[in-house]
């Protein structure tokens, strides 16, 4: 970066090898390496180069021998996460080189789009179809009935293209189908009637009658006649995130034991830098002290005598190793893959693969478990079943609802299984969050803003210009994303029945309100009546501009049927926080003007669409 001569910093760009695809931060050197350790290759590089108006990671090499390019990408995907694997290669006799000894990378060429050596052809005109619509959109000659589209080099932003395809053949295709069905022989076989197609799976098999008896002790009763626990020292996963690191917060001004934060260092950069980092960048703010002072200036204090930071991950065994040794009381889990869609298992690895390992060791070790949730595992009513007024309450668990989303499938999953710890005798508790929001005292929000849900469905109405009025009417509700960090730490002392809560804002708004915020700030999302939004979304669709920014409102969009999400309510939890003299604010105009003010700074709302009427 350098200065400009009005006082400005001009961002030149990375002096190393990472770079951000499809939302994801990959480091083109690893990758590199990965190629480099293969028998038979000398030299390697790897860039994006756009093909066929797509990004690609693009792999040369030069090899002692012909490396057919399906060989080498086999290989790789046996070292490399599926999301750095490159879709794109070329082997070269030479790399072209600059003066001074390095690999020339502008003068590279582009590379091969991956193409199956093996043809499988399709057995029928929807499967020959599906073929057609993956070629198409992926500049390919041909597909076959069995190639995964995601291996082509289909991403989450060209799913929403083929659903549009498929329905303009008369084919009813929702986002979610395309990364649980990615060949075109899965997609095919998909039936209008997904009833007749659901088959007993791991959620719709189980017996929940023993953990519905348990949450039956969910009640301000269980509250009164148990007593308040202290937390004592606390692990605390995800640290850095955005609500981890205000859990963090919470606990140093109101407790006084030690926090271990468990945060995954990086090549250039420790587990303790990152955090540092992190508190710099959400508590450099003079309003927000401790113990009377700016937070920032007690930071050397903290970490001398509170903070102790262990660098692992929940998924990995050797982490619980490290914890066995430590006097741990309370773990806190708030480390999420929070992705809706993924053409892998990386939500459900997370989410809940490395719950389970958790929920083991707090087992063993005897602490108090923590399970920070979602209030969406009350999923999807279709078509009227389960019946849409249904409300998830805190003693509520699986009564029917439609989990295809896979993040809520995963925190569905995580919470069975902590409730089946609980069974065994585990003292757990399960926060299910709402719509964690900016902070209340400077509008300050998360580092990744731009993968936040409900932020990205207020950006989606704005590219279309539109909203029916039926959704500004629907109750939406903001959870300061301080005050919950602190409900957390309060429901967490709770008395061991108390075992699950709804911890986000009682007081709701609608939607609308905070669309007349946007709209005296400048930003015009015009109200209309259903059908006249239904073809200006249709024709936005079509825009390749403005469908990239649709995603949030595509996603869970199942054609020709009736979704609505199911509702939760919090009478439960709203009265355990007030015994603890705990009250949520209200959402204010002047709330909502200091957050969007803040997105504003960082060109959220800002695209490269012109909205125009026609």
């Amino acid at each position: 970066a350098k200065w400009t001569n009005d006082g400005e910093i001009m961002i030149l760009g990375r002096n190393d090898g990472q770079i951000k695809l499809r939302g994801l931060r990959i480091e083109l050197g690893e990758i590199e390496n990965s190629i480099n350790a293969v028998p038979d290759v000398r030299t390697s590089a790897v860039l994006v180069r756009k093909l066929h108006g797509q990004d690609h990671l693009c792999a040369y090499y030069t090899a002692t021998r012909e490396l057919p390019a399906e060989e080498l990408r086999e290989i790789l995907l046996k070292t490399l996460t599926k999301y750095m694997v490159p879709t794109a290669y070329l082997q070269m006799d030479e790399m072209p080189m600059t003066p001074n000894g390095k690999i020339d990378r502008k003068r590279l060429p582009d590379a091969k789009m991956m193409q199956r050596e093996e043809y499988v052809a399709p057995d029928n005109e929807t499967e020959q179809i599906f073929c057609d619509i993956f070629a198409k959109i992926l500049h390919l000659e041909r597909v076959g009935a069995t190639d995964n589209f995601f291996d082509l080099g289909g991403t989450s932003l060209l799913v929403t293209q083929v659903t549009i395809d498929a329905s303009n053949h008369g084919l009813a295709l929702s986002y979610g189908d395309v990364f649980a069905n990615p060949t075109p022989r899965e997609l095919a076989s998909i039936r209008q009637d997904k009833k007749e197609q659901t088959q007993e799976d791991e959620i719709t098999a189980y017996d929940y009658e023993l953990i519905h008896e348990l949450l039956k002790e969910n009640t301000i009763e269980s509250l009164k006649n148990g007593e308040m626990r202290p937390l004592g020292n606390v692990c605390i996963t995800g640290a850095v995130g955005f609500l981890g690191i205000h859990v963090l917060r919470a606990y140093l001004q109101m407790e006084k034991g030690t926090a271990f934060c468990i945060i995954r260092g990086k090549k250039k950069l420790s587990a303790e830098k990152r955090l540092r980092t992190m508190m710099a960048y959400y508590f450099g703010g003079e309003q927000l002290k401790i113990n009377g002072k700016a937070f920032l200036d007690e930071m050397e204090e903290l970490f001398a005598n509170r903070i102790k930071v262990i660098d692992g991950s929940i998924t990995d065994q050797s982490l619980y190793d490290k914890l066995s040794e430590l006097p741990i009381d309370t773990y806190i889990n708030c480390a999420a893959n929070v992705k809706h869609f993924s053409a892998g298992t990386d939500i459900e690895d997370i989410n809940y693969g490395g719950v389970k390992m958790a929920i083991d060791f707090c087992s063993q070790k005897k602490c108090r478990f923590v399970q920070v949730s979602t209030a969406s595992i009350a999923g999807m009513s279709i078509n009227g079943e389960p019946d849409e007024k249904t409300m998830l309450n805190e003693q509520m668990f699986y009564f029917g609802q439609d989990l295809s989303n896979k993040y809520a499938r995963s925190k569905f999953l995580a919470e069975r299984a902590v409730l089946e710890a609980a069974l065994n005798g585990a003292d757990v508790k399960i926060m299910r969050v709402g719509n964690l929001m900016a902070r209340d005292v400077d509008g300050e929000f998360q580092i990744n803003f731009a993968t936040n849900n409900f932020l990205g469905r207020l950006k989606a109405y704005s590219i279309i210009g539109k909203i029916p009025y039926e959704v500004m009417g629907m109750n939406t509700e903001f959870a300061p994303i301080g005050y919950t960090a602190l409900a957390i730490l309060l429901l967490a002392r709770t008395p061991e029945k108390c075992r699950v809560f709804h911890h986000y804002n009682d007081h709701h708004i609608f939607l609308g309100d905070a669309l007349d915020v946007l709209r005296r700030r400048g930003i015009e999302i015009e109200p209309c009546e259903m059908n006249e939004y239904d073809c200006y979304f249709s024709r936005a669709m079509r825009d390749p501009k403005k469908a990239r920014y649709l995603n949030t409102l595509i996603a869970y969009n199942e054609y020709g049927q009736r979704v609505v999400p199911i509702k939760s309510v919090n009478n439960y939890t709203s009265q355990v926080l007030l015994r603890q003299n705990f009250k949520w604010p209200i959402t204010s105009e002047g709330y909502l003007n200091r957050f969007f003010a803040m997105m504003e700074g960082l060109d959220f709302f800002e695209s490269d669409v012109d909205i125009e009427e026609e």
